[in-house]
């Protein structure tokens, strides 16, 4: 089979599992609490790697159990509580779109803490997405009061930063 429609078909693939966790959430939050939801992914994602686990056992990771705690807690519990709590205000397809703001925390933090070199290119990115997240949040109508609308994407954009850091050993 052609490699071009592979990677094509695995793009598309991807960004409707990704989309969709959005749009689950929100139609979950239909009959259980933020919280209940969050609750939820946190279990199904746990349950879905159990075997995982169990193949690779005897790996020691008593070792590793302080980084393993961190980046479960501040990599996954947090953001999923966040991304929930934020959904009950804002909409899914606004949450969705902010969640894009994880490469661009990647490289402020990548430049910033562990001083990688950017280019132009890259920070000429970051100011866009930015731009675009702000213009995104100015123009959501799917939010229940405009007020409240920035205090609820900045909890997905305190998600995002969680996730983009979540590769970090800590």
């Amino acid at each position: 089979m052609n490699t071009s429609f592979i990677s094509w078909f695995l793009l598309v693939l991807l960004s409707l599992i990704w989309g969709s966790s959005f749009i689950l959430m929100k139609r979950g939050m239909e009959v259980f609490s933020s919280e209940q939801v969050a609750a939820l992914r946190i279990v199904i994602a746990f349950l879905f790697l159990l075997p995982l686990m169990l193949k690779h056992y005897k790996v020691n990771l008593k070792k590793y159990w302080f980084g393993i705690l961190m980046m479960g807690t501040f990599g996954n519990l947090i953001p999923a509580f966040l991304f929930t709590r934020a959904e009950t205000g804002i909409s899914s397809a606004l949450a969705g779109m902010l969640n894009a703001l994880t490469p661009v925390f990647a490289i402020i933090v990548g430049t910033l803490l562990f001083k990688t070199k950017t280019s132009l290119n890259q920070i000429i990115g970051v100011v866009v997405g930015f731009g675009g997240a702000i213009l995104l949040v100015s123009f959501d109508e799917g939010s229940k009061s405009g007020t409240n609308n920035l205090s609820y994407a900045l909890m997905v954009a305190a998600a995002t930063f969680l996730l983009c850091n979540k590769s970090k050993q800590y």
